[in-house]
């Protein structure tokens, strides 16, 4: 119901916080019923996208409370997660 939308990008060569928070706002692009998010990974190796690598980043869908959309509405979303913690503290707010 929306475009895909990047929103993070991570280098793995630098240190950094294992705590991730972002905020997003998804333009509709379907009218009907919004009822979940699906988050997807790109792992770009040497410059080049390396789109297989599901078996680390498998694309996951996240069920959020069912809305109705219009084409062309803002859904602004709340996303926070510890990586490589799973998914027992994984928080998304639509």
């Amino acid at each position: 119901m929306s475009k895909d939308y990047c929103y993070a990008d991570i280098d793995l060569q630098k240190l950094m916080s294992r705590q991730f928070s972002a905020n997003v706002r998804l333009k509709v692009t379907q009218s009907g019923i919004l009822n979940g998010i699906k988050l997807s990974t790109d792992i770009y190796l040497s410059g080049k996208v390396c789109h297989a690598t599901t078996d680390m980043n498998m694309p996951i869908i996240i069920p959020i409370p069912p809305r109705q959309v219009k084409r062309g509405d803002i859904i602004p979303l709340s996303v926070e997660y510890v990586m490589g913690k799973g998914f027992r503290d994984f928080k998304i707010v639509a």
